[in-house]
């Protein structure tokens, strides 16, 4: 979303349209169904322990250390089926046990790789908690 800054509008204001523009994007559908059913199909993050706690964390970042052995070959893989569905699964325990929302660019800038990815914020309603 292109916003000019000089149209009379408050940064609040800005801040909030943006929000409302990621929060409900095909783009964003597409990607949490896709990473739903990749963790359906890969056996709750093979054997089991998907159950969204805290707890169930640990068990994730084992299976990638199982993969990956240090930062930058995380993101030469960050778009593996799983790197992509244990990113989902760590941002769904945080969706479902501290209340935040999804969120994705609707229509990514050139040359801004983090508007491609998806992310997890706390809700603009409440971020002045």
């Amino acid at each position: 979303m292109n916003v000019d800054p000089g149209d009379g509008h408050d940064e609040y204001a800005i801040a909030e349209r943006i929000d409302v523009a990621h929060a409900d994007t095909p783009r964003l559908t597409a990607w949490l169904a896709r990473q739903r059913e990749r963790f359906d199909d890969r056996g709750r993050l093979h054997g089991g322990g998907g159950d969204f706690t805290g707890r169930s964390l640990d068990r994730v970042e084992g299976l990638i250390r199982e993969h990956v052995s240090s930062v930058n070959e995380l993101f030469l893989h960050e778009h593996s089926p799983l790197s992509q569905t244990a990113c989902w699964y760590v941002g769904e325990v945080h969706h479902r046990t501290r209340g935040t929302r999804w969120r994705m660019d609707p229509d990514p800038g050139d040359g801004h790789s983090w508007s491609e990815r998806p992310c997890v914020i706390v809700p603009f309603a409440r971020s002045e908690e």
